[in-house]
């Protein structure tokens, strides 16, 4: 029977999560290291990375906590919010944040220790403060999140946070509903997501698959630095446009099957891999042309079948 090249050796069930790891282990205290971290200020706190196996409430009295790792996407929501009114914001977790974090929201911002470190694009206010920021304050931002739409009146500000932060975190949505209007009035032109994605050269890209399978050769200088990359309907289209992603070590794939999107041959680089929310069984076939992935991560639903592998 053929074997993959790397030992999976760690298998833990918890919560519909499965864990298969790499018999390679973090030091304690290097930055990689799997940490308790609480939250101060947030309703709820949600690893994106390792869902729902790390996911807190929080209670009067006592912060919501997470457990959390280097380089992991971390959601917060709004305390005291309603869920559908209310806002969540991801930002990529560092080691060098600590273990004690307390946040706070204001508007469409979230602030780690009292700085700005994402931001939501979509109410005049954001809009106002990415305008006045000083440089410091704008290389000080970790993650814009695209909104429904952006106004085209927008770009020049866009372009600001571009020029003092090109590698900023990105979590582009489709366009949805053009910008307000008053009645009678005409709908100003939008930012297509594809627009804002060729500002920025990110290391972490949360996208479309049609935004980057149907414009990659506009988009493709904006993806050379991409290492984190998180796809929300990968079942829909073609996923070989990730050959070209020389830096890809993490890659998260929601409602995925290798029959419906194969991955393609050349993932050199690629050393974790999160599959969640479809119900259908995975076949591990795939893993053969994988050869350094260290971390296969199976959730929401998904459940693996048995493979010659």
């Amino acid at each position: 029977m053929a074997r993959h090249k790397i030992a999976l050796v760690v298998m833990a069930l918890v919560g519909g999560l499965a864990i298969l790891s790499s018999c390679k282990r973090a030091e304690p205290g290097a930055a990689d290291e799997l940490r308790v971290v609480k939250v101060e200020g947030a309703a709820v706190c949600y690893n994106h990375t390792l869902a729902p196996f790390s996911w807190m409430v929080s209670e009067e009295g006592r912060p919501a906590g997470l457990l959390a790792r280097n380089g992991d996407v971390l959601f917060y929501a709004e305390k005291g919010k309603d869920e559908k009114k209310g806002i969540s914001l991801p930002l990529r977790y560092r080691a060098t944040d600590g273990t004690a974090l307390a946040v706070a929201f204001e508007g469409g911002r979230l602030l780690l220790s009292g700085k700005t470190v994402s931001v939501l694009l979509k109410d005049e206010a954001t809009w106002d403060w990415l305008k006045q920021a000083s440089e410091e304050n704008l290389k000080g931002l970790r993650l814009l999140q695209m909104g429904e739409s952006i106004d085209i009146a927008h770009i020049e500000i866009l372009k600001k946070v571009a020029k003092a932060n090109p590698a900023i975190d990105l979590s582009l949505e489709p366009s949805g509903s053009p910008p307000a209007t008053e009645e009678g009035g005409t709908a100003p032109a939008a930012v297509e997501p594809g627009e804002v994605l060729r500002l920025f050269r990110p290391r972490l890209l949360a996208a479309e698959v049609g935004l980057l399978s149907k414009q990659m050769d506009e988009i493709r200088p904006a993806l050379e630095n991409v290492e984190v990359l998180i796809l929300n309907d990968a079942k829909s289209g073609d996923l070989d446009f990730l050959a070209h992603l020389p830096r890809l070590r993490m890659l998260v794939l929601a409602d995925w099957t290798p029959e419906q999107a194969p991955l393609p041959k050349g993932l050199k680089n690629l050393r974790s891999l999160v599959l969640f929310g479809d119900k259908s069984p995975v076949a591990l076939a795939f893993l053969a042309d994988l050869a350094q992935l260290e971390q296969l991560t199976l959730m929401g639903g998904t459940s693996r079948t048995s493979a010659d592998w």
